[in-house]
């Protein structure tokens, strides 16, 4: 009876441990599963890779059709000139609270310190890195036709750009 037992109290181990981290961030928070990718920004070829990925997404969406998207969790980057090898991490654990519009406009919310992309033609238009590192408060509207507008900028800013390139 004992053996039986403490073999159903393993069995029971395995099986919840997994999902134990998901179910501590209580209904309806998912993993987000950030995945690999490439990227052409800074005059190279920048690959992103995730060595911590312990970030979950909650979606909602209201009556007009936007979708809520609240971002919590530890989330690590690292982005290597595919070129010349050099790479650096960060650590982009937000958190963030964000909003796809039904329109196609998207605001980028977040606090603590995070990771944004631009086109050649956003960096332009607002004077900013194609790549950067923000801490701090910071919100971003990017709209559908492909516009940018910095409506607040954290408090901290790092470029990315000059980090793999300089």
């Amino acid at each position: 009876m004992p053996r039986r037992l403490l073999v159903l109290s393993l069995l029971t181990l395995l099986l919840l441990a997994p999902a134990s981290t998901a179910w501590a961030r209580g209904d309806g928070w998912e993993p987000l599963n950030n995945q690999p990718f490439t990227v052409e920004a800074c005059g190279t070829t920048v690959d992103a890779t995730f060595p911590m990925d312990k970030e979950y997404q909650q979606v909602t969406t209201d009556a007009e059709g936007n979708q809520h998207i609240k971002v919590t969790g530890a989330l690590k980057v690292t982005l290597t000139d595919s070129a010349t090898g050099r790479s650096v991490t960060y650590n982009i654990s937000g958190p963030g609270t964000s909003i796809a519009y039904a329109n196609g406009d998207f605001l980028f919310n977040a606090t603590g310190r995070n990771l944004l992309f631009l086109t050649p033609e956003q960096a332009a238009a607002t004077g900013l890195p194609q790549l950067f590192v923000t801490s701090g408060p910071i919100s971003v509207l990017f709209r559908a036709d492909g516009s940018v507008e910095v409506q607040r900028l954290g408090n901290h800013l790092q470029d990315i750009c000059a980090a793999l390139t300089g």
